[in-house]
């Protein structure tokens, strides 16, 4: 299920619901460790849509993502379970105890934003929310990532925006906040 956010060729953003840097550090670590995209600036998070338009025209949709994303109080976010996804590498991930709300998120903004599916589209309809810990290729490499994160449940925080991620390109590999759009004020 998971689709990697890696270096490409071309530029594009993500939107994501970024846990606070710092706010949970053994997290950080083992993310650190087994997951490349931390080490080039992307913070723990769960994608609400990913990939998303080129940087360029990020500030032309402004007006319509802020329309979207406020229609939805700030989240709660409880991660409360570990799962994995099956590929080339395992994905060890943190599963949300209520993932409907974030679904709601991807949902509204793939409605919002129909050029751009979930993971382009890679898996359907499917919105399996999750808090990738790192990509896998060995039974102990999983074991030891389950056993640290599993030491951490359940880990919460809380989501008052999304945010707008610039993804990493091979003349600048490091990842970058471009916005950050809040949910509904007030709440």
């Amino acid at each position: 299920m998971e689709a990697s956010l890696r270096v490409g060729p071309r530029a594009e953003t993500a939107l994501i619901l970024a846990m606070p840097w710092g706010h949970a550090p053994r997290i950080d670590a083992v993310r650190a460790r087994h997951d490349p995209t931390a080490a080039a600036g992307l913070p723990a998070h769960i994608t609400v849509l990913y990939p998303f338009l080129p940087p360029g025209e990020f500030a032309g949709v402004m007006p319509r993502l802020e329309s979207v994303v406020r229609r939805f109080p700030p989240l709660e976010v409880h991660l409360t379970r570990l799962d994995r996804f099956r590929g080339d590498a395992t994905v060890v991930y943190l599963a949300p105890e209520e993932p409907e709300p974030i679904r709601r998120i991807t949902r509204a903004l793939t409605a919002a934003f129909p050029g751009y599916p979930l993971y382009g589209g890679r898996f359907g309809d499917a919105i399996t929310p999750h808090l990738t810990l790192g990509y896998l290729s060995s039974p102990e490499e999983v074991h030891t990532v389950e056993a640290a994160a599993a030491a951490n449940l359940p880990l919460r925080f809380r989501a008052l925006a999304v945010t707008a991620m610039r993804c990493p390109t091979p003349a600048d590999p490091a990842w970058s906040v471009l916005a950050q759009v809040p949910f509904r004020p007030g709440v």
